[in-house]
Order: structure tokens, then C-alpha cells, then sequence
């Protein structure tokens, strides 16, 4: 509250500023056409502006702020005054038989040019004023250049002055059909950027994985889902388009032929039969409405096929679902004293008990169920961190935050309740490394030890930790290179995980921990393909990026061009 308040303060002062000065033009202007209109001498006056042609210049300068002028004009001569102290000083006079009068309108899409009266003195002499050498403008109550006034003078002043009438300056053909290129080449580069871009963001290599008990392994890319054996030879790519899939945020393999996947985007969990080369929604959510969805945002779960039931964490609503095989929704549950917060890995341990990686409170949660696999009830719960436990205060966002950024700043400001907040130091369990404090995912394997992945406050930079049975005695497991693990899944005899920026899959041996990658040559041929795809996006991204620069540079180089071009046209008429 209090920087937002010394923003808004910083923003007045400014604005005060700008005001004040502004003001005291007005002012300047006010008094002088006051004192100019009290001399009594039937001459008639308006504020402008003059400057004297200077050669050595290619551009006019009309654009600069000065002090207030003003143009004393009648039947038999004309004079411009300034205020000098107190008193009014005559700084240029006109001799109206002996002058010539000329209105030029400069027609440019480019740069906007004021409408300028130029007085040709034909006086010999009159060596103060010669040919060409002084153009003027009316100004605003502000001190800029004011076409409409302009051409109001000019209509006044007429009279008095050999006229050559009102001449056009318009832009060269040339010139507009190039500002034209620049503008296309520039929106065209932008467009191509947006595009290329958020197809850059969204490529990715593997994500997710999911075994069966038969060993094989399933993995998902941005695009496509592949299936290997245990050995790691590849046997099939499926195309995620082909699927009707979107975006995938968890994956669960039935056996070798059937999987249901979660799609965050749509919300929904989709039965895939892969020997048929499609993806349904259960049937509870195929009339699903996007204004009222079951999950918001990311979501995780694990069938129990003893109960014929889907766990589901809901990491957008902070809580546990239970689900039917057709989707519908049985129950719901927060915990007792809002006990979820961002919920994300959910499995079944040997015993068919229920696991929960609670990541923003730091935990593992485990929960009891009746004999139909229902009335969940938090059981155990296993710290991740070291003694004493922060003060951690997480509420559901009951509202969609607006996508203004603006909104969103004073909404974070005024709103009564966080949505999350961490107070007090976080000491990471030991071995995992400092910062490393969120649980993502947790397995077991069939010896029973459990396998954690625990991340930073960014969900990343991850900890691979191995407890025994009891949740005793952590072994962090030594990783190669320091990307990110997004999803770990346990097999027969190894626990498969995934690295999306290397566009690898790691085998972690549940023998001897030893670590080596997983999937045979053609894997790592395609994912190479998948890789030099996502390079190609991003210099396709940076490349068009520099199409916008390029026409802007252009536009710039031709607005000087232009100016200077109508300005000789002036010069020469």
C-alpha cells in the first residue's frame, strides 16, 4: 500500500509540474494580449509564434517553447511585441503595401507539420527582412503551433497584404508509398513474432510419464505421445492433435492401449484409446461448461481400481476430489483448518492408502478412507522442512482475477484475505539443497520406499529425495546437469523422470540409484527434430523482431526526409 501510495504521490507531483508550467504560458500570453489591446490604437492582435529562415538550417524551428508574442496588425503597417520587464518591445515591423502574404498547408501521413504564414518583404530596404526569411503561426492558449487559428489569421490579415494566396506542400508519392512498406513490414514482423513466439513458449520436450504394470512407459511432449517398452525401445508416437488433446497437465496408463489424460485447458479427463487413435471425455465432462468448470487451472490424479474411483488435486481450488469412473463428482474436501494449499502429485501407496504432495504447506499429507474409498480424512502428515514450521496462511480465490494489470495491482492491495503467504524462515530438510522446500510429486516403489520431488518457490531448480518406508533416512539422488525434473513416475525395477529442456528421459535405478538416459536412438532422433523445431521458432521470433525496429527506423528516417523536403518546398515557392 505504501509504494503504491508514494507512486501515486510521485505521479501528482509531476502532473503539478506540467500544470504549473502550462499555466504560466496561459498566463504570459493572457497579460500580453491584455496589455497589447490597452495601447488604444485601433490595432487588432492574436498571439504567435515566428521564426527567421536560417540557411545554414534544414529544418525550421517551430517546436521550441519561447516567450509570448504577439501580432499587432492593421491597415497600414504591422509589428510584432514581447514583454521586456514591464515594458512591451517592439522585436519585428511589417510594412503591409511592401510585403507579400502566403498560407502554406503542409499535407503529410507521416508528420504533422503546423500551418505556416510566411511575409515576403519586397522593400530594398529593408535589410532585416529579406525574402523567405520569416514564417509565423498562431498558438494556442498553451504555446503551440495552432493550424485552425493559423488559417483564421491568415483570413484576417488578408486584406492588409499583397496575398499570394494559400499553397499545398504535399509528401511526395515516393515517400507515402514507402512509409506504407515500413508500416506493413512492421505490423507483419509483429504478428509473425506474437505467433512464432507463443509457439516457441508452449514447445517443449517430455513433461510427463506414466508406467504400467506391465513396465511400459508413456511420455508427452508439446506435441506428440510416445510409448516404449521397459528396456526403453520406442513402439509407438501418437500426435496430440490427432488426439484432440490440447494440454496436458497429467496422464495415467491403464494398460498398453488405454490412458486417461487430464487437459487443463479444457478442464476435463479424457479416456484415450491409442489402438483407435482418439481421446473421448468421460461422460460427466463432455457437457462441461468453461464458465463453470470442475478443476480451474492445473490438476493431478490417480485411478483406484479397487474402489473404481479418480483422486484428483485441484492446485486452482485447493482441494481433493473424488471422482467416478464417468467423472462425476462424489466429494470434496479442503481438510480441516484449510489444510490444502496447491495441491499437485496425488498416488496410492502399496496399501491402497491415500498420498498427497501438499507443496505450498510443505508437507506430504496422507488420508484414510472407509472401505468404498470415500469420507477422506487427513491422516498423517510429513514435514519437508526442518523444525520450526513457518506460519503459512493460503486461502481459496473465490473470484477470477481480472487480466488488467492494473486491476490486478490494486486488487492484490486492497483485498482482505491473500491468497498465499509464508512468513518466517524455511530451512530445507537435509540433503536436499537450500531452498528446496515444496514437495511436487511422490511415489512409491515396490519395495516401499518413497520417492519425493521437491522444488523450489518456483516449482523448479528440483531435489530428487528417497525416504525409507517409514519416511526415515533421505537420500537426495545426484542428478545430471542442473535442469528441471517436471514428472517423475515409478516402474518395475526403476523410477523414470523427466527433463522438458533437454528433451530427455532419465532412468533412476531402485537398486543402486545409479542414473542413466532412457529410450533407444530413434527417441533421441526425434527428440533432436523436436528440439531444432522449438530453435527454429525462437530465431524465427527474434528475426521477426527486428522487422518492427527496422520499419520504425525506417519511418524515422523517412519523417526527417519528409520534413525537410516540404520545408524546401516552402523555401522555393
Amino acid at each position: 500500500m505504501t509504494a503504491i501510495a508514494l507512486r501515486l504521490l510521485q505521479l501528482l507531483l509531476i502532473l503539478l509540474v506540467y500544470g504549473g508550467l502550462l499555466y504560466q504560458i496561459w498566463r504570459n500570453q493572457k497579460q500580453l494580449l491584455k496589455k497589447c489591446s490597452s495601447l488604444n490604437n485601433g490595432m487588432k492582435h492574436c498571439c504567435v509564434n515566428y521564426f527567421k529562415h536560417d540557411k545554414s538550417r534544414l529544418f525550421p524551428e517551430f517546436r521550441k517553447f519561447g516567450k509570448a508574442v504577439v501580432l499587432e496588425y492593421g491597415f497600414n503597417h504591422s509589428r510584432c511585441l514581447i514583454q521586456d520587464g514591464k515594458q512591451i518591445q517592439e522585436t519585428l515591423k511589417i510594412s503591409n503595401k511592401k510585403t507579400k502574404l502566403t498560407l502554406f498547408k503542409p499535407k503529410s501521413s507521416l508528420i504533422k507539420l503546423p500551418t505556416l504564414i510566411r511575409f515576403i518583404s519586397q522593400n530594398p530596404e529593408d535589410e532585416s527582412f529579406s525574402p523567405s526569411s520569416h514564417y509565423f503561426f498562431a498558438t494556442n492558449a498553451f504555446g503551440r503551433p495552432d493550424s485552425k487559428k493559423t488559417e483564421h489569421l491568415f483570413a484576417k490579415i488578408e486584406p492588409f497584404f499583397k496575398t499570394e494566396g494559400v499553397k499545398l506542400v504535399k509528401q511526395k508519392v515516393w515517400i507515402k508509398i514507402l512509409v506504407y512498406l515500413c508500416v506493413i513490414v512492421a505490423i507483419c514482423g509483429i504478428i509473425i513474432a506474437i505467433d512464432s513466439g507463443s509457439r516457441a513458449a508452449l514447445h517443449h520436450g517430455p513433461t510427463l510419464v506414466a508406467t504400467t504394470n506391465q513396465g511400459e512407459v508413456f511420455t508427452a511432449t508439446s506435441h506428440y505421445l510416445y510409448q516404449f517398452d521397459a528396456q526403453g525401445q520406442i513402439q509407438n508416437q501418437y500426435s496430440l492433435e490427432t488426439l484432440g488433446i490440447k494440454d496436458l497437465t497429467d496422464l495415467y496408463a491403464l494398460d498398453q492401449n488405454q490412458l486417461l489424460i487430464a487437459d487443463w485447458e479444457l478442464g476435463n479427463i479424457q479416456r484415450c484409446q491409442l489402438d483407435q487413435s482418439r481421446c473421448t471425455p468421460l461422460p460427466s465432462f463432455k457437457h462441461n461448461s468453461p464458465e463453470s468448470p470442475l478443476f480451474k487451472g492445473a490438476f493431478k490424479f490417480v485411478v483406484d481400481a479397487k474402489n473404481n474411483l479418480i483422486y484428483a488435486t485441484d492446485a486452482g481450488w485447493h482441494r481433493l476430489l473424488v471422482l467416478d469412473q464417468e467423472g462425476r463428482e462424489l466429494e470434496s474436501t479442503r481438510g480441516k483448518d484449510l489444510l490444502l494449499c496447491y495441491p499437485n502429485g496425488i498416488t496410492l501407496n502399496n496399501d491402497g492408502k491415500l498420498v498427497v504432495a501438499d507443496s505450498n504447506n510443505l508437507r506430504i499429507l496422507t488420508w484414510s478412507t472407509n472401505r468404498q474409498g470415500l469420507n477422506l480424512i487427513p491422516d498423517q502428515s510429513i514435514d519437508m522442512i526442518q523444525s520450526p514450521r513457518p506460519e503459512i496462511r493460503c486461502t481459496p480465490q473465490e473470484e477470477p482475477r481480472s487480466e488488467i494489470p492494473l486491476v490486478r495491482l490494486f486488487q492484490a492491495q486492497f483485498e482482505r484475505d491473500m491468497e498465499y503467504e509464508l512468513k518466517g524462515d524455511v530451512i530445507a530438510l537435509e540433503p536436499a539443497r537450500q531452498g528446496r522446500v515444496f514437495p511436487i510429486f511422490v511415489q512409491q516403489d515396490n519395495q516401499a520406499f518413497w520417492w519425493v520431488l521437491i522444488g523450489d518457490r518456483n516449482f523448479n531448480r528440483d531435489d530428487l529425495l528417497r525416504f525409507d518406508p517409514d519416511w526415515q533416512n533421505p537420500i537426495r539422488v545426484n542428478l545430471p546437469g542442473s535442469e528441471d525434473i517436471s514428472h517423475i513416475a515409478v516402474g518395475s525395477d526403476q523410477l523414470i523422470l523427466t527433463q522438458p529442456s533437454r528433451y530427455r528421459l532419465f532412468s533412476v535405478s531402485l537398486n543402486d540409484l545409479t542414473v542413466k538416459p532412457f529410450g533407444d536412438d530413434r527417441f533421441e532422433a526425434m527428440m533432436q527434430q523436436e528440439q531444432q523445431a522449438e530453435s527454429n521458432l525462437w530465431q524465427l521470433y527474434w528475426f521477426s523482431l527486428l522487422a518492427p525496429l527496422l520499419g520504425l527506423v525506417g519511418l524515422g528516417v523517412l519523417a526527417l526526409f519528409d520534413l525537410q523536403q516540404q520545408w524546401a518546398d516552402m523555401i522555393k515557392s
